[in-house]
């Protein structure tokens, strides 16, 4: 009997422990749980849907926002004060807002850098007046969360393969050095090739197409961002009839090309469809817009517009009409930054040459128009008119085609040149 009864107490004893061992497992499994629902709340959160003004109107009314050289935000009396800086931009915002505009391209990467925080590339100087100096706080996340309060949408704005526009001033190695550990520049700094007083990332490298996908990339998964937007820098403008320095690259990647001319403007399309598929891959919702120069080729023998003077595809190697065609897009801003009575480049025919080109396809054509002219008669007489704008605005709409218009820039905006800010507001007031 007592034989028995040491036996029952061991069992009882054993089932005990091994209750135990199981509590201890649940309480585990279900606080890991709760933390993978916590995770997944907080991404969701961070990824939650706003109500979309631009969505509401059905017609993009945009602005760019420029961080380079301080132009728009932050202003330099900011630097290294962050609340100034937050309220600073929260004005910008408002006054977006109140003038009736539902998109704003916020210039993310102006000169080889970032306004937020990156793997790939430094902290911007014009945050804090140094290259590669934590500003205490992410620009970029603070201005999305800012925007969407307002029902604004964000495109990150990039500028991709531009470094830097002083060569005076701009140090290679020290641009170097300040680059992330890690960074695949920071150990092939002969990607970057001066031309006059720029310094450009060498576009024909596949790797360096490479790395400035990677570094759209990081953008695109770690905000919740609207859309990817890129300007016209890809190769430089000509300058004094300077040759970008490329013969090099040329030779080990050129092959199967008749002409170096060709074989550039390949280097850009590549691109474009590459970072298209990639950015499509991580988010097929998400927008990818390009604004290129406003002359896409001139003459319509070649299939270009009735203009003269400088062209995207002969100058920059940059064939945005492919684009178009190919779906490599979402969107085209061209910047028609010419008045209607421009001799070499008229506002009408270029905008009705550009709504012809997406006409049949699933690319949204927005109109650049330029802002920054207005009450300044080195343009022409015709911007001293207080209605040269407005009206381009009046003749855009009556394309239908022609989805909306972006001005260049905020700062200009702000200044109200000859009223056209208060005319603009009552203008979309209007015609909601």
């Amino acid at each position: 009997m007592k034989k028995w009864y040491k036996f029952f107490i061991i069992f009882i004893a054993i089932w005990i422990v091994v209750a135990i061992v199981l509590n201890i497992k649940l309480d585990k499994i279900n606080s890991r749980n709760s933390s993978n629902e916590k995770e997944v709340t907080e991404k969701d959160n961070s990824n939650e849907t706003f109500n979309s003004k631009f969505k509401e109107q059905g017609e993009m009314r945009g602005v760019w926002l420029s961080t380079v050289n301080n132009l728009d935000w932050p202003e330099v009396g900011s630097y290294n004060n962050n609340k100034m800086q937050q309220e600073l931009l929260k004005e910008k915002l408002d006054f977006i807002e109140d003038n009736n505009m539902n998109t704003v391209f916020f210039q993310v990467r102006p000169m080889g850098d970032a306004l937020y925080e990156s793997e790939y590339s430094p902290w911007s100087k014009y945050l804090t007046g140094e290259l590669g100096k934590d500003p205490g706080y992410d620009p970029l996340e603070f201005a999305i969360k800012e925007a969407h309060k307002r029902g604004i949408e964000i495109q990150a704005w990039f500028n991709p393969f531009r470094i830097d526009s002083n060569s005076e001033k701009f140090n290679l190695d020290n641009y170097i050095n300040e680059l992330p550990e890690g960074s695949p520049l920071k150990e092939n700094k002969d990607w970057i090739v001066k031309y006059d007083k720029y310094s450009y990332l060498d576009i024909g490298i596949p790797e360096v197409r490479q790395y400035v996908i990677d570094l759209i990339l990081e953008v695109v998964d770690k905000y919740n961002i609207d859309g990817v937007v890129l300007d016209d820098y890809f190769y430089p403008y000509p300058v004094n009839g300077l040759e970008f320095s490329d013969d090099e690259t040329y030779k080990k990647y050129g092959e199967g090309f008749f002409t170096k001319e060709e074989w550039r403007r390949n280097n850009v399309d590549t691109f474009i469809s590459e970072l298209n598929n990639a950015i499509k891959s991580k988010d097929s919702t998400l927008k990818f817009g390009v604004s290129p120069f406003g002359i896409w080729r001139n003459g319509e023998s070649v299939g270009g517009s009735a203009t003269s003077g400088l062209s995207s595809y002969d100058d920059v190697y940059v064939d945005s009409r492919k684009w178009i065609k190919e779906g490599y897009i979402d969107y085209i801003i061209p910047q028609i930054y010419w008045q209607f009575d421009n001799k070499n480049a008229p506002y009408s025919i270029l905008v009705d040459w550009w709504a012809k080109q997406v006409e049949g396809t699933n690319v949204e054509l927005y109109i650049g128009n330029a802002v920054y002219k207005i009450n300044d008669s080195t343009y022409g007489d015709a911007w001293l008119n207080e209605n040269e704008v407005i009206n381009q605005i009046r003749y855009s709409r009556t394309i239908s085609n022609v989805k909306g218009n972006c001005f260049f820039r905020l700062g200009s905006l702000e200044e109200n040149r000859l009223g056209f800010t208060d005319e603009l507001k009552e203008f979309y007031e209007k015609n909601q």
